[in-house]
């Protein structure tokens, strides 16, 4: 593949905390991983459609700093519009990041007595992705656990997408990986509205089951 060629395919951006045979796990049923197999297909949920009520959440200074902007007129769009939208457009994909099997991860998402898990790496994963068409900005991050209340400091700007890679404390046992798909560029009209979740192409050879 030449230069030109590979331009019009995907260069995820993978959080610098992760090595590239950092071991990935995907807890599953089986109807979810015949699925898989069959389609060659990961599902993303969107990020409003997950039950954790911080998810995407902002702390006070972010909040401040969105609407003051909006105050001064450099963005249209208030904090609340800004967040829905956000919550709206981007796609999140789900790993446990752990170098063995976690008992606690079967009992959460393995519950179905067809369960399986699949494991990958992430550099396994980079390479998956780099198949696909560049329509969508592409990361793999490492979830950082914060006190959203106590108003940490947030590296997302200008990248605010990586709002989804900062989770409240109560999940840190998790150690999760999310591959994070923005699609805040793509604006939804009546004919065509944001869907409620996204599947990508996965060749089923980045991963293995167990």
């Amino acid at each position: 593949m030449d230069a030109i060629e590979a331009s019009n395919f995907v260069e995820p951006k993978i959080n610098e905390q992760l090595r590239p045979d950092t071991v990935l796990w995907r807890y599953l049923d089986a109807a979810k991983l015949f699925d898989f197999f069959e389609n060659s297909t990961m599902f993303f949920c969107r990020a409003d459609r997950f039950s954790d009520k911080f998810e995407g959440a902002f702390t006070p200074s972010l909040r401040q700093q969105i609407s003051d902007a909006y105050a001064r007129g450099e963005i249209d769009y208030t904090y609340e519009q800004f967040k829905r939208r956000m919550r709206e457009s981007v796609f999140i994909n789900c790993w446990h990041r752990s170098q063995d099997d976690s008992a606690a991860m079967w009992a959460l998402y393995g519950k179905s007595e067809c369960a399986v898990a699949l494991t990958t790496t992430v550099g396994q994963l980079a390479e998956t992705l780099r198949g696909l068409e560049k329509e969508h900005d592409i990361s793999i991050e490492r979830v950082e656990y914060v006190k959203h209340w106590s108003d940490p400091k947030l590296d997302v700007s200008p990248d605010y997408a990586r709002i989804f890679a900062y989770k409240t404390k109560a999940y840190e046992y998790e150690k999760e990986v999310r591959v994070i798909i923005d699609r805040t560029g793509h604006e939804p009209t009546p004919k065509s509205p944001m869907p409620a979740s996204w599947c990508g192409s996965m060749p089923p050879a980045c991963c293995a089951a167990s």
